[in-house]
């Protein structure tokens, strides 16, 4: 198992509008919640994984030994344990190792029929105040 159980004792106080009759509740909190060392080591999982469906090196390029101190250097002010939604915003964060590259078309702009004009033969043209933009 990966995880570990933390649990947490909440109090709300109840107060009826009309009495003001006020009455306390305790509720346990139970939430999932694991370790660096637990993280690193779904990570570097996930990149064998990836090294075997699709003939990459992930996992060599990216021990766990240099995983874990990465997710230590990140947790260093906020404790050693890591919620659920830590460990999803985790594993996403290792996850763009994965991802490809963005293509983005570039144009070439090649000039054809260039021609001389003088500016005094520019057809006039007008534009209202209101269209203008700051």
């Amino acid at each position: 198992m990966f995880y570990q159980t933390q649990r947490v004792e909440e109090k709300t106080i109840y107060e009826r509008a009309v009495t003001e009759d006020r009455r306390e509740k305790s509720t346990l909190i139970e939430f999932d919640v694991y370790t660096a060392e637990e993280i690193a080591q779904i990570v570097h999982n996930r990149y064998k994984s990836w090294d075997m469906e699709e003939s990459t090196n992930y996992a060599q390029e990216h021990p766990l030994d240099k995983i874990l101190p990465i997710i230590r250097n990140s947790l260093e002010q906020r404790g050693n344990l890591i919620n659920e939604k830590g460990r999803q915003r985790i594993l996403q964060a290792f996850g763009v190792i994965k991802r490809k590259r963005s293509k983005s078309l570039r144009y070439k702009v090649e000039v054809e029929n260039i021609f001389k004009i003088n500016t005094s033969d520019i057809k006039r043209s007008s534009l209202g105040f209101t269209n203008k933009r700051s």
